[in-house]
Parts: structure tokens; sequence; C-alpha cells
């Protein structure tokens, strides 16, 4: 079977677009936070990923956590939901910190992108929150 070549200006194109979707997801958490440290510090991330969960753009935010997001979405695949359960809709929340999270504040959110019945890929945020409960307020 012969594999297609895609011209550089191709790929340059497609990047680019994916990185500044990337960057659009980052202004709408910015613009729309309740959260000062995701709000004023900019403690968030952004990513898309493709069907395997591997990172394919990224937000310009905090870079280090883009190491942590894959796992996190390979650890959701590999044990709790498999790409092909996945549905229109379907939104993970977590936040555990020997599956991707740096630590219990950090807290991901993944959601499949579908394209006419087909999944594509994953869309992702994470951001550090000020508190996730505890004995006290």
């Amino acid at each position: 079977m012969a594999s297609a070549t895609v011209d550089p200006f191709t790929v340059e194109i497609v990047r680019n677009a994916l990185d500044a979707i990337c960057e659009q997801m980052s202004t709408t958490i910015e613009r729309t936070a309740y959260s000062t440290l995701i709000r004023d510090i900019l403690d968030f991330s952004t990513a898309l990923f493709d069907a395997r969960g591997r990172i394919i753009a990224q937000g310009s935010r905090i870079p280090a956590h883009l190491n942590t997001m894959g796992p996190a979405l390979q650890t959701v695949l590999a044990r709790y939901l498999p790409v092909a359960e996945w549905q229109p809709g379907d939104v993970v929340v977590l936040n555990d910190p020997y599956h991707g999270a740096q630590h219990l504040p950090d807290v991901f959110t993944l959601l499949p992108i579908f394209h006419e019945g087909a999944l594509l890929g994953f869309a992702g945020c994470m951001g550090h929150q000020i508190d996730v409960g505890g004995r006290a307020a």
C-alpha cells in the first residue's frame, strides 16, 4: 500500500490551525474562569489529542502540564472508557495524581471530538484549582 505524501506547506497550515484552536480554547477559559489561579495567573493548559490519546497541538499557557495530560487521557482510555465506548457529549473530569495529575488541585477535563459519527480525537484542558475540598472550608 502506497503512503500519501503531504507537502510541507500543508503540514504547516494544519499545524498552525490546530495550535490556533488550542489558543482559542485558552482564551475562552481565561475569559470565563472564576478561579483566580486560572484567570489571573494562567495556571492551566489546553491541548488536542488524536484518537489514540497522543498530543497533536497545545496552547501556550503552562507547557509542563502537557506532560501529564497525555498520560491522563491514555489512562482513561486504557482503564475506564475505551475509545470505542465514547459518545458525543461525553466529558471526563479527573484529578487523580496517580493517573496523570501532578497533584490533587490539578483538574483535567477531557471530551471527544466527533465528525459524521467518527471519533477524530479529544480536546482537553487542565487547570489548577484553589481548593478541591477537605475537612474544612
